[in-house]
C-alpha cells in the first residue's frame, strides 16, 4: 500500500504524471480491498449462507450408499463460463456442471466448499486465507446458483492435509480421520476411473483395504470430450461384478467427475465418489511435506516445484488391474 509521503513528495517537486499515477495505482488496490470487504461483512452478517455438512458427517452419509458430487472453486470457474488448467471449458459443459449441480436425489449429496468469513475451531491459517478468497470471489459470483434449503456435503473430505500448514496438524487426529475416510471402500469391489498417469493408490497403502481393484484410464486432460464414452466404459465394467451392492466407483478426473457421479447417481444402481486429489494429499500427508510437492511417476497439477517424493510400487500388480482405457 503507497503511503502518503510518496504521494506529498510528488507534490512538492511538481511530478504530476507521477502523482496521477500513484493515486490511480492506489484507488484501484483501495477499491478491490473495500470491494472484498463489503462481500465478506454482507456474506457473514446478511447472507443465509448454504448449509454444508462437517467433513465426518459427509462421510458418514457416504457409508450409507449415497455418492458424492464435489464442486472446487475448478468446477465454479467453469460454471462461471471460464476454464482451468487441465480443462478447457465449453457451453454443454458449463451447462451440465450448472444442471447436475441442481440435482436433488437420495442417492446423491452435492458437495461444496465451505464459506467462512471468521475463525472457526480447527481452520489453519492456510484455509481461512483460502475461504475468505473464495468467499469474496468465486462464491460471490455464483451464490445464485446455490439452494439455501438443500444440505450439501463437504468437498473438503479428501483435502485433510496441506503441507504449507504441517506445524498445525494433530496428527493423531489425522490418523484417526484418515482410517475412518478408508472405511468407504473398506472389502468393496473397487471401479477406479482416473487420468493416465494419476495411479490411485500406487506406491501406498490407501487401497489395501479393498476387496479388488480395477482400473480405467482416462485422457489427463479435457476428459469431458469424451465423457459419453468413459459413461459407457463404466456400465460395461461394473456390469460385470455379480453383486452390484459390493461395487464402489471412485472417480479422479477434475469437473468431468463431478458430473459422473451424478448421472451414475441417479440413473444406475452403483455408488459413485468423485474422489478428486486424495492420492496425493495422502502421500504429502504420510511424508510430512511442508511444500507441495511433485510425486515420483504420478501427475500432480498443484505441485510446487520444491522436490519430489519417491514412490516405490507393484507395476506388474498396478498394470494387471487396468481392464481399459479411454485415451
Amino acid at each position: 500500500m503507497m503511503g502518503c509521503s510518496n504521494i506529498i513528495s510528488d507534490m512538492r517537486r511538481g511530478n504530476f504524471y507521477s502523482l496521477c499515477y500513484k493515486i490511480r495505482s492506489h484507488g484501484k488496490e483501495l477499491l478491490y480491498k473495500l470491494r472484498r470487504l463489503f462481500r465478506l461483512v454482507y456474506l457473514r452478517w446478511f447472507y443465509r449462507k448454504p448449509f454444508v455438512y462437517t467433513c465426518e458427517d459427509t462421510i458418514n452419509i457416504a457409508m450409507g450408499g449415497v455418492s458424492l458430487a464435489r464442486y472446487g472453486d475448478g468446477e465454479f470457474a467453469i460454471m462461471l463460463g471460464g476454464s482451468i488448467g487441465f480443462q478447457d471449458g465449453d457451453c454443454r459443459l458449463q451447462n451440465e456442471l450448472r444442471r447436475c449441480f441442481k440435482t436433488k436425489s437420495e442417492k446423491l449429496l452435492v458437495c461444496t466448499a465451505t464459506f467462512f468469513v471468521k475463525r472457526e475451531k480447527g481452520m489453519s491459517n492456510f484455509m481461512i486465507r483460502w475461504a475468505r478468497d473464495y468467499a469474496a470471489g468465486i462464491f460471490w459470483q455464483s451464490r445464485s446458483l446455490f439452494d439455501r434449503k438443500y444440505k450439501y456435503g463437504n468437498t473438503g473430505i479428501t483435502r485433510f492435509y496441506n503441507p504449507t500448514e504441517r506445524e498445525t496438524y494433530d496428527f493423531a487426529e489425522l490418523d484417526i480421520y484418515i482410517s475412518k475416510l478408508k472405511r468407504l471402500w473398506l472389502q468393496r469391489d473397487v471401479l477406479i476411473v482416473e487420468g493416465q498417469g494419476t495411479k490411485l493408490g500406487f506406491g501406498n497403502d490407501l487401497f489395501d483395504g479393498c476387496k479388488s481393484i480395477k482400473r480405467i484410464l482416462c485422457p489427463t486432460k479435457n476428459a469431458f470430450g469424451s465423457i459419453d464414452e468413459i459413461y459407457k466404459r463404466i456400465l460395461r465394467a461394473a456390469d460385470q461384478y455379480p453383486n452390484k451392492q459390493s461395487v464402489l466407483i471412485l472417480l479422479a478426473l477434475g469437473p468431468t467427475a463431478s458430473i459422473l457421479a451424478t448421472w451414475l447417481a441417479t440413473n444406475t444402481g452403483y455408488q459413485a465418489i468423485d474422489i478428486g486429489h486424495v492420492d496425493v494429499v495422502y502421500l504429502w500427508y504420510l511424508n510430512r511435506t511442508s511444500t507441495r510437492k511433485c510425486i515420483e511417476g504420478k501427475s500432480v497439477n498443484e505441485q510446487d516445484g520444491s522436490g519430489v517424493i519417491p514412490v516405490t510400487g507393484d507395476i506388474d500388480r498396478y498394470q494387471s488391474e487396468i481392464i481399459d482405457a479411454v485415451l
